[in-house]
């Protein structure tokens, strides 16, 4: 059983141990979607991509806001609490997160049943059904993974996505062989695997809820942050992810895939750059307790000339193996997702300098001036999308990202991470 309590600050060579161990974790995961996205533009239609392309950025929804409102603040108020504490407040986050994320689910499978009937989809009450169970299960093991990282386990986090991808290649294979997948069947396979990774290895013992005067109490201590981390969350997600539905209005399902297909193939960069942030929050937490500013802005430094040189050669490669990629996995229909990569290339870059900002002001406790650039980033996506894509189309789209994502960037860096250090 994993222990409750965070390790001792990490030496720098168990840090480089935890981070190169989360970013082989971060490449199984990012492996696992590569196939499984590959499978359904070989083995379903491309307006059924599509569809998947917009569920699946749902899913990602949901446990943003899990990681803003429980994960992030956890991070936060823990280090420094004693063993008897962290194990209530852990118990307590777990009981409240498993009631929130129900509720979430069952919304979201009615929306989806609701959206599936009035578009005349497949088989819309099997999509809606294993669409909302991957939602609930997905996000209790996205909590279980926070619990190991922030117990510095990551080994823990690599055997959970182990278990995770050998279920979710049993439940693909299958029908794949026999060419009979389909979505429904691609999101219960999702959801098998989540259920699998909950198995193995067991998560911690955690005692139970606490009495309810001391259950409100320590959730006001987490909502504090959480109350402002969701907000900045949602606003993100718009801005990260609205562009798929607003696509689809204005250019339809197929330009969706298309911009799907061509961000599922740089995938990786993101990963990486989430592998890092899930090992350095904790570790940015405990440094900017102990007013180690020095040390956090090398560590920062250090991130994003690696995460951009890990990005640029990934890049390189990608590039030589497209023509190949084209002919033999993608095919015809996907002829627009060769000019898009150097876009999405350009969108990673940003977003990993624009991360690195972010889990340096988390781990200051920076979450008002966090959901400042939050919200001024999604003023500028609706201002510039709007006419974006329209006349530009899927460019137009990548475009407004690009140039949010260095909006933000800049916001934070120059103006918040000093203020917050000299507040400190």
């Amino acid at each position: 059983m994993a222990p409750l309590s965070p390790e001792h600050p990490p030496a720098r060579r168990r840090l480089l141990l935890h981070s190169l161990t989360s970013l082989l974790d971060q490449a199984w995961l990012s492996g696992l979607n590569l196939l499984l996205g590959l499978a359904l533009i070989r083995l379903t239609t491309k307006d059924a991509y599509g569809t998947y392309a917009q569920l699946y950025v749902v899913a990602l929804f949901v446990v943003s806001m899990v990681e803003a409102s429980i994960i992030n603040p956890l991070n936060t108020v823990v280090p420094g609490k004693a063993e008897d504490e962290r194990a209530r407040i852990i118990a307590c986050l777990a009981h409240f997160q498993r009631r929130v994320t129900a509720g979430m689910a069952l919304f979201f499978a009615a929306v989806t049943l609701g959206v599936a009937l009035v578009l005349d989809l497949p088989q819309p009450l099997l999509l809606a059904a294993a669409f909302g169970i991957y939602l609930h299960l997905n996000t209790l093991r996205e909590f279980r993974r926070g619990l190991h990282f922030l117990a510095g386990q990551p080994m823990a986090v690599l055997r959970m996505d182990v278990t995770y991808g050998v279920a979710l290649i049993a439940g693909v294979a299958i029908p794949a062989l026999l060419t009979t997948l389909t979505l429904p069947m691609a999101l219960a396979a999702l959801a098998l695997a989540s259920a699998a990774s909950l198995l193995y290895p067991a998560g911690p013992v955690l005692p139970a809820p606490p009495p309810r005067a001391e259950y409100r109490s320590l959730l006001a201590v987490i909502w504090e942050r959480g109350r402002l981390g969701w907000p900045g969350a949602m606003s993100s997600w718009v801005v990260n992810y609205g562009y798929l539905f607003l696509t689809a209005y204005w250019l339809g399902a197929a330009a969706t895939a298309d911009l799907n297909a061509s961000r599922l193939l740089l995938m990786p960069i993101l990963l990486s750059v989430v592998a890092w942030s899930r090992v350095a929050l904790p570790t940015v937490s405990r440094m900017q307790a102990a007013y180690n500013h020095r040390g956090v802005t090398r560590l920062a430094l250090a991130s994003i000339g690696g995460l951009l040189a890990l990005a640029a050669a990934y890049v390189a490669v990608l590039w030589l193996a497209l023509p190949w990629l084209q002919t033999h996995l993608l095919g015809h229909e996907y002829s627009a997702v060769g000019w898009l990569v150097p876009w999405w290339a350009a969108y990673f870059a940003v977003f990993a300098i624009r991360t690195v900002g972010t889990v340096v002001m988390l781990g200051a406790d920076g979450y008002r001036p966090l959901l400042v650039a939050a919200f001024a980033g999604l003023v500028a996506t609706l201002c510039v999308i709007v006419f974006a894509i329209p006349r530009f189309g899927q460019a137009g789209a990548i475009g407004t990202l690009i140039l949010v994502e260095a909006l933000t960037a800049l916001l934070i860096w120059a103006v918040f991470i000093p203020k917050t250090r000299h507040r400190h």
